[in-house]
């Protein structure tokens, strides 16, 4: 069987259309999920003085950290070595993209000078 083109695109179509309106599901962990995101929208709009709109998601994933910096050490700073369960949202303005990280289910923070997490699926949780 030969697939098309246009079949992939339908069938994109309809996992994005499935994908939207389980995140509007209103079940609670996505809900959560869409907050987060949007607080970090808002903030990301407050450092750059943008209008929200302007502000994409390119990416929003579990991951596991390499330690209790999060994928967003500082300076001088030590940190807990140990694999820290989180998340990472990349957002978009224009060409830039900028970093927020996670750990657990806490609320994004911004990040000037990400690394990146060990792989992209989490431990088990």
């Amino acid at each position: 069987m030969r697939i098309t083109g246009a079949v992939l695109r339908s069938i994109a179509a309809a996992l994005l259309l499935g994908e939207a309106a389980l995140a509007a599901s209103g079940h609670p962990e996505n809900a959560a999920v869409t907050s987060r995101i949007e607080q970090a929208r808002a903030d990301l709009a407050r450092r750059l003085e943008v209008p929200i709109g302007d502000i994409s998601v390119e990416l929003e994933e579990e991951v596991t950290w390499p330690d209790a910096s999060l994928g967003c050490p500082r300076k001088g700073m030590v940190y807990r070595q140990q694999l820290v369960n989180g998340s990472r949202l990349l957002l978009r303005v224009g060409k830039s993209v900028y970093a927020y990280h996670a750990g657990g289910g806490a609320a994004y923070f911004y990040c000037v000078n990400p690394t990146a997490p060990l792989r992209e699926e989490p431990l088990d949780r």
